[in-house]
Formats: C-alpha cells, structure tokens, sequence
C-alpha cells in the first residue's frame, strides 16, 4: 500500500521523485490522494508539515540473453538552477559568468546571459554557492549559499516574505521593529509595480510577486 511521507524544511517533489527512483514527479501527483497537489500553480514547492502520499515502487526486472552485450537508458530527473542577478535600480549586472558549486560537486564556470544563470543541478543537491567575480571596474566579488528546497509556497507569509527579501525589498530587523519593515517593504514593492498602496499583502501583491519572481 502506498505510504505517507511527512515534509521536512529543504524537501520538494523532484527531490522525493528521485530519491524514490521515479523518472518523473507525475506518478506522485497522479495519486488520488495527492489531488490538492495538482491544484496548486507550483506543485513542486511543499511546506514542512505536509504529509504527501507515495506509491509503491517495485525494483525493475529483466530478462536479458546471456553471451551479449545490452545497454539500458536510464531516465533521470533534470532540474534546473536558474538566478536573475539585477542591481538596486532594477537592471541586469553586466557580470558575464559565474562560479558555481553544488555540494558534494567541484565548481563550475558558467555562462550568465543578460544577467542570469541556468544550469541543471542535481535533484538532491541541499545547497549552491554562486560567487560572481569582481569586475574590471572595481566591483568586489560577491557570493550568494542559496539554499534549495526551503523556499516556501507565495501563499504563506512567510514564502511572499522570503521572495520580497530575495528582490531586494525587504530586510530582516529587530522584533519589535518587524511590524513596520514588514509593512514598508509591501508597500516600496506595491509603489514599484503601480500597485494600490494597501500595505498589507493582498491577492494582487501575491500575484505580482509570483509573477516576477518566478514561483
């Protein structure tokens, strides 16, 4: 019978659908029992506490000829890195390349275009250090640990929160100064996009912050 796993903070679909085998995370979400996952824009996000039901998986058998030599695909699950690199006004940096490591990897020089990196990275891989290098005209080098898998869904505080600190808009304070911060970044992030000045964030906000970041 299938079971049930309960999300742990930097768990996501295709890290499961991997470490179960799968070549694909559909097998999940094509369980019944998973349903309100495929309802959702970003299936693949899941915030700690979730219980998410998996199937049975049977080891693969076959039969092959002996006295010949037989090669067998294996389909893996691809994901990819992808950051935007902007400055404080809002433009692509004019870095041209990068330095990227996943843990447990060697570091690798990438490509940016426009400012932005893809590059596929391994399903499991719990972290990423991305260190653009120091420019020509002075600019220090900079180095980002994105950790992956913990970014939680827009539809939490939290996740819009975490978005908006990752854009630029929002820093973290001192408690009693939370309130106030959190209520000035809303509203320099609604001023930005033309948005109504509620403060607070509301349908339109989420979906604009969805909508620029990605997810």
């Amino acid at each position: 019978m299938p079971g049930q796993r309960s999300i742990q903070a930097g768990d996501h679909l295709t890290k499961i659908a991997e470490q179960l085998g799968l070549p694909d995370t559909e097998t999940i979400l094509s369980l019944e029992a998973n349903a309100p996952l495929r309802d959702r824009p970003h299936p693949e996000m899941l915030d700690p506490g979730e219980l998410v039901t998996l199937p049975d998986v049977e080891p693969l058998q076959f039969t092959l000829a002996t006295g010949k030599r037989h090669e067998l695909t294996i389909h893996r699950l691809k994901p990819k890195l992808r950051v935007a690199f902007t400055t404080f006004a809002g433009r692509s940096v004019t870095a041209t390349e990068a330095e990227v490591k996943c843990a447990g990897r060697p570091a690798e020089t990438k490509g940016l275009a426009d400012g932005e990196l893809e590059m596929p990275i391994p399903p499991t891989c719990p972290l990423a250090e991305v260190e653009l290098p120091a420019s020509v005209e002075g600019r220090p080098a900079v180095r980002w640990r994105l950790r992956l898998g913990y970014l939680r869904r827009n539809e939490s505080d939290e996740g819009a929160f975490a978005r908006l600190r990752n854009l630029g808009y929002y820093r973290q304070v001192a408690k009693e100064a939370e309130t106030r911060e959190r209520r000035s970044a809303i509203e320099e992030f609604q001023f930005a996009q033309a948005l109504p000045l509620t403060g607070t964030l509301d349908d339109a906000t989420r979906a604009k912050i969805e909508e620029i970041y990605g997810c």
